[in-house]
């Protein structure tokens, strides 16, 4: 595990904390969102081009994996971004690691979750607001409300509690 900790936890102490069996649903909307990031960080010379097209061909891999049924989640990497991470790290090896420059992962649980909102809710106005109170009673209790602090989000204060 490593850290303060040489032995791992109880297998339920790793389950109970663990949202894969849930945001696994999330898995195509995170690895667009990758993508995105990646192009972005290519272009604007960020990162190497050599790096950014080996991630960008390991993403595809994934999304490709992940059509067919044949990507595998494991409740040890807790969420659905810490399992990609880990599969593209397998893929690809340690460069995996630069897809996250200048990215904090509260920007990648936003991102993803507004995706996935916008892919799954339908586009009438009753329905849309069925489709946000289905999501907003899955957010953690600690959050402050149910819209990520991402600039679709309408309201003054986006000051926001981790919601992963």
């Amino acid at each position: 595990m490593g850290g303060r900790f040489e032995a791992t936890g109880a297998k339920w102490v790793e389950e109970f904390g663990a949202s894969i069996s849930f945001d696994q649903q999330m898995a195509a909307e995170d690895l667009e969102g990758s993508l995105a990031h990646v192009t972005m960080l290519k272009e604007t010379k960020i990162l190497p081009a050599a790096d950014a097209d080996q991630i960008i061909t390991g993403l595809k891999k994934l999304q490709d994996q992940l059509e067919a049924g044949e990507l595998t989640f494991t409740v040890e990497n807790e969420d659905i971004h810490m399992n990609l991470e880990a599969l593209l790290t397998e893929e690809i090896g340690p460069v995996a690691g630069k897809l996250h420059t200048a990215r904090s992962r509260n920007d990648q649980v936003a991102t993803t979750y507004t995706s996935t909102s916008s892919t799954v809710c339908p586009t009438s106005s009753r329905r849309s607001r069925t489709c946000k109170r289905y999501w907003s009673k899955r957010r953690r209790p600690t959050s402050k409300r149910s819209c990520p602090a991402t600039p679709t989000c309408n309201t003054p204060n986006r000051s926001l509690t981790a919601t992963t």
